[in-house]
């Protein structure tokens, strides 16, 4: 069956957070399994539940609605590099580039520009 890995799931193990609300379509996290019930694996980093027979999320609706995939080696290491990317890119968008000297500001666009 595609969910027999959920039976072996344990505490501290990665799994792939798969889905979300349209805003996260496509944007896979990956997180540890804090905490495991009869029924229902509790992650570090977010408040939704999902529900150990299938991986699903409790209290889904079509608007949203994510489920676990099983982590591999490769696909861990590949959504770790996406979730820093969208970090940084986010952290970025923050960032008050009006308060930074000129000479800050010059060596972070030739930075930028070197790396491009």
């Amino acid at each position: 069956m595609m969910n027999d890995w959920l039976e072996d799931i344990k505490v501290g193990d990665w799994v792939i957070v798969q889905g979300g609300g349209p805003m996260s379509r496509g944007k896979d996290t990956a997180r540890t399994v804090k905490r495991l019930t009869k029924t229902q694996i509790v992650l570090n980093g977010t408040d939704t539940k999902f529900k150990k027979r299938n991986g699903s999320s409790v209290g889904s609706s079509t608007y949203y609605h994510s489920y676990l995939r099983e982590s591999t080696p490769e696909t861990l290491k590949k959504v770790k590099r996406e979730q820093m990317h969208r970090n940084l890119v986010y952290k970025l968008s923050t960032v008050k580039w009006q308060d930074m000297s000129l000479e800050v500001l010059s060596d972070i666009y030739e930075a930028v520009e070197g790396g491009a």
